[in-house]
């Protein structure tokens, strides 16, 4: 499957251009939440975001192979599909230039290896209660 194989920015912009309203989830949210709970960055979010995605691309009738086409470095002429993704990234782009800097930091903060996380009393509790 296609999707399994984007980086997290690509997951990232495709779920942002892809978002709907009616979905219960605030992707800006989630973002901002990784400062408290970074391990989602690796965890969870890639494959919620890919479930999004899937769901966002059934609802307008685009198939993976059109979200290949417009990611791969071959330049073409866009379908009607083409154009109606490469309109709703473009549309997103801002808000993937804003929450991407969070994202950045989070992963330099998990990277560096003077860096550890402080699990406080709530991040502990919540560990306590999913295990």
């Amino acid at each position: 499957m296609f999707l399994s194989s984007l980086s997290f920015r690509s997951l990232l912009l495709l779920r942002l251009a892809l978002d709907k309203k009616e979905y219960a989830c605030d992707i800006e949210q989630d973002i901002m939440d990784l400062y408290f709970f970074p391990e989602r960055l690796v965890a969870s979010y890639p494959d919620e975001w890919r479930a999004y995605i899937k769901r966002g691309l059934a609802r307008l009738k685009i198939k993976e192979a059109t979200v290949a086409a417009i990611l791969s470095d071959v330049p073409n002429e866009p379908n009607e599909e083409q154009a109606l993704l490469l309109s709703k990234i473009r549309n997103a782009k801002p808000r993937f230039d804003r929450l991407i800097i969070v994202v950045e930091e989070v992963q330099q903060a998990q990277d560096a290896d003077n860096i550890s996380a402080l699990k406080t009393p709530l991040h502990r509790w919540l560990e306590w209660a999913i295990s």
